[in-house]
């Protein structure tokens, strides 16, 4: 057996766990992103516009799980809070904590006396070559 090939192929596979963090990173900022817009809209179209948000990148299993906190607790555990301003998520940042999980951090009310820091743990799973956030810790687990 030649073991020197070994070090190239533990090197594609190190590049190839890069290329896909990245790439769930990426995701992740786009849902946030755009849920963001369906939280700052008003109206029957905000809830359109945020089902169809979270239907493209959440699994069927966690939009169930976030509706139904949702409606036990009245506040929203994507952002673990009631709102989101557009200030908030300019601060947004997502990075990798191990395997499948990731934190996402914002800063809310930045600047002002209400300023706090939210770091929610999402955890990504790849369903036929397309990422999706399949857990979002809520904030008492």
């Amino acid at each position: 057996m030649d073991t020197s090939t070994e070090p190239v192929d533990a090197q594609v596979n190190v590049a190839d766990s890069s290329v896909d963090e990245q790439q769930a990173i990426s995701m992740i900022k786009d849902f946030y992103e755009a849920y963001a817009v369906s939280c700052l809209s008003i109206g029957k179209e905000a809830v359109a516009l945020g089902d169809s948000v979270k239907e493209k990148y959440l699994t069927k299993e966690l939009i169930e799980k976030v509706d139904s906190l949702v409606k036990a607790t009245d506040a929203d555990p994507i952002i673990r809070a009631q709102d989101l301003g557009e200030d908030d998520i300019k601060t947004l940042v997502v990075k990798h904590l191990n395997d499948n999980w990731y934190q996402v951090g914002y800063t809310s009310a930045k600047g002002s006396q209400f300023e706090r820091a939210v770091s929610i743990p999402v955890r990504v799973v790849n369903i036929g070559g397309q990422y999706q956030i399949d857990d979002i810790t809520a904030e008492n687990e």
